[in-house]
């Protein structure tokens, strides 16, 4: 079992990722010098990301953790969901409901989002552990073959079972103090 220190600090890494990145990025590629902000709405806005930092690190370090997926399999789909659901969807809805956008506004939010899935998705991973590729994982298979077996076992031993208790355990093949009917039918 792995240690909830370990895991609790791997999410603060992923939070302080999540964080770091949309800062920057969005710094860099969509800061507009026309709005001065007092040091109260800065204050507010900036626990508003980290409690938005918190939550997506939350989201994406329980699926990331809990997924079967590891390596570049993972960091490219962890990037394409990301993409699409903090990115894609939001700015197609702010390209046909908002009708006043500074000019180059939508492309430069486009790639920031592009900026920041694809910094974020290889380094959650990593964080988080999950860069093993998938040989190196170890799982219970069983072949298909071996499927018919097993439950040929099972159904034989609940058909076992089920004579002995409706034979009132006089069944050669029930065991000793095997369970017995009920001979009055009081019960149904």
């Amino acid at each position: 079992m792995k240690s909830p220190i370990l895991t609790a600090t791997r999410f603060l890494a992923v939070t302080i990722l999540y964080f770091g990145s949309f800062v920057v990025v969005s710094g860099a590629l969509l800061s507009t010098a026309s709005n001065e902000s007092t040091p109260a709405d800065a204050g507010a806005t900036l626990i508003a990301l980290l409690v938005v930092s918190l939550l997506n690190a939350a989201v994406w370090t329980y699926v990331i953790r809990r997924s079967g997926w590891t390596g570049w399999k993972l960091v490219l789909t962890v990037f394409l969901v990301f993409y699409g659901a903090n990115t894609l969807m939001p700015q197609i809805e702010t390209a046909y409901f908002v009708t006043r956008l500074p000019p180059g506004m939508l492309p430069r939010l486009f790639l920031a989002g592009l900026i920041i899935a694809a910094v974020f998705a290889p380094l959650a991973v990593l964080i988080l552990g999950k860069t093993r590729p998938e040989s190196q994982i170890t799982r219970l298979k069983i072949l298909a073959g071996g499927w018919p077996g097993r439950r040929h076992d099972t159904s034989a031993a609940m058909t076992g079972f089920q004579s002995c208790r409706c034979s009132g355990g006089k069944s050669p093949r029930c065991p000793e103090g095997a369970p017995q009917q009920r001979n009055d039918q009081s019960w149904q």
